[in-house]
């Protein structure tokens, strides 16, 4: 696959980056039923290249201090607010954080400016990039074939062992 799926952006507040992940599924009530779906995926992050160490971590400044930014943003789909929505089991983010690595109370208003920035980054890179969910698709089928291709080849190993086990037993009860 060779679209490109980590996006820099420069605002006034600092450096973002903007990865394309891989889509999830989760499972959704529809007319009644559950519903399995896929959901594309995007990571808004000051960290650099996306990268979640702490060599990589850097900071937008606000009123005089530090922070870092580090969030999934599912595509949903549906009306707002609820077009777009978190993904904590699949993708790790780090959130808010300070400058000393300490994570923000969500009830905190510095969180809330933080949040609008995160948001308006989101945003403006869909705006400037309307392929993004087609990517997102995309990178979610390439991960199945390769766990698809993986998991055959595990079964044709097993399946060359218990060969070499029922040669080896046949062998033996031919010399019987």
């Amino acid at each position: 696959m060779d679209e490109n799926t980590l996006f820099k952006l420069d605002e006034t507040e600092g450096t973002f980056w903007v990865e394309i992940l891989s889509a999830v599924e989760e499972d959704v009530w529809e007319d009644d039923r559950r519903v399995r779906k896929t959901f594309p995926v995007l990571r808004v992050t000051t960290y650099a290249d996306a990268q979640i160490t702490a060599e990589n971590r850097r900071y937008i400044a606000l009123r005089g201090r530090k922070y870092s930014i580090d969030e999934v943003h599912v595509w949903r789909g549906y009306e707002p607010p609820h077009d777009w929505g978190s993904d904590h089991r699949t993708h790790y983010a780090k959130y808010f954080e300070t400058e000393a690595g300490t994570p923000l109370d969500w009830r905190s208003p510095v969180r809330d400016k933080l949040r609008a920035i995160e948001y308006r980054v989101r945003d403006r890179f869909v705006a400037e990039h309307p392929e993004w969910q087609r990517t997102s698709l995309r990178r979610r089928v390439v991960w199945q074939i390769e766990q698809a291709t993986n998991e055959a080849a595990m079964h044709r190993r097993k399946a060359e062992a218990a060969d070499a086990v029922a040669a080896k037993l046949l062998a033996g009860l031919e010399a019987m």
